[in-house]
């Protein structure tokens, strides 16, 4: 189904992040969006998009997805930070995608009727990581079976290669300060961050 933006709000549990969303059924890139609007934009804006037809990877990679799949990208201010502490920003985004992820697993096998305990466990134990630096991958997709005692397939079978889940990428540009490595050289950056 396509985003759904009011149930999204209806969630959400930040302070700033995700207050303003920008949504389209089709988009070339939600990081080009988000970079094109500038300072224009305010803090902690959200695009997604349900399809992205020229999305952008590491390395100018082209990064497409069909229906279905969830583009988003975000636009966050920091404070005065040393430049050499940007790459950090990259790593908490695919920390709170797979955080993300596991959170949606457990929740899946509460709706399938799992209690409390076992759905949580459920989700905490799902087999979704990080790929240094920037991939999130999964083990096996496996459809949720009814109760937590009900095999979902056969233990004895390979297992079978992880599938990439997500691809983070974030664009920084410094709005003020030097930004630097030096000593005392912070600088305040605009990061988008897509996923």
């Amino acid at each position: 189904p396509p985003f759904d933006p009011a149930a999204a709000l209806a969630r959400l549990g930040t302070a700033r992040l995700g207050h303003v969303i920008l949504t389209a059924s089709a988009l070339p890139s939600t990081q080009t969006l988000v970079q094109a609007g500038g300072a224009g934009l305010p803090d902690g804006l959200v695009a997604v998009a349900d399809v992205q037809v020229s999305g952008r990877g590491r390395a100018g990679n082209v990064w497409s997805s069909p229906p279905g799949c969830l583009m988003a990208s975000a636009l966050i201010a920091t404070s005065p930070i040393p430049g050499a502490r940007l790459p950090f920003v990259q790593y908490a985004v695919a920390l709170a995608v797979v955080r993300g992820v596991k959170r949606l697993v457990g929740e899946a096998a509460a709706a399938a009727g799992w209690g409390e305990a076992d759905a949580r466990a459920a989700g905490e134990g799902a087999d979704v990581r990080i790929k240094w630096p920037n991939d999130v991958l999964a083990g096996e997709a496996r459809v949720l079976p009814t109760s937590p005692s009900s095999p979902s397939s056969s233990s004895s079978s390979p297992s079978p290669p992880r599938k990439k889940l997500a691809g983070v990428l974030c664009h920084s540009t410094c709005v003020s300060g030097a930004g630097g490595s030096g000593p005392g050289a912070a600088g305040v950056f605009r990061i988008v961050a897509g996923f």
